[in-house]
């Protein structure tokens, strides 16, 4: 298990997450900014944990702002459109690339509005990140 998990899986029916270090970086940045965003992200991890549950899994966020944006034999990459932060209008909310296996979600890069991100830059460092977790 990689050393930087906020979550053991315990049993078969748990999410397991996984956060690269440079999501890490732009979540500590974007905290400065915004601070309840750590509390978003949580909320987040707990809908995720219910949306992909391997043994009963249930539609908590809607498709219009799940998407999903690649897929391979090994993952299927996905895409948050709008992590609700206090404080924010739904404009600057985040967006988070992640990447589920299984019962693993690999949290990858994020972008707002307010950095000005390009969707198809955060995709590709998105792919990029994930051959760090299955290279």
């Amino acid at each position: 298990m990689n050393s930087l998990s906020t979550e053991v899986p315990n049993s078969l029916n748990k999410a397991a997450f996984i956060r690269h270090p440079g999501f890490e970086k732009e979540v500590k940045k974007f905290s400065r900014k915004t601070t309840a965003f750590n509390e978003a992200l949580a909320t987040l991890e707990r809908l995720l944990a219910v949306q992909f549950n391997p043994i009963s899994p249930q539609i908590v966020i809607t498709p219009k702002n799940l998407h999903r944006i690649a897929f391979s034999a090994e993952y299927e990459l996905w895409k948050v459109n709008c992590v609700a932060t206090k404080g924010l209008r739904k404009s600057q909310m985040p967006r988070i690339y992640f990447a589920r296996r299984g019962a693993e979600i690999f949290f990858l890069c994020m972008g707002t509005h307010i950095d000005n991100y390009d969707d198809g830059e955060l995709k590709a460092i998105a792919l990029s990140r994930i051959q760090t977790f299955l290279g």
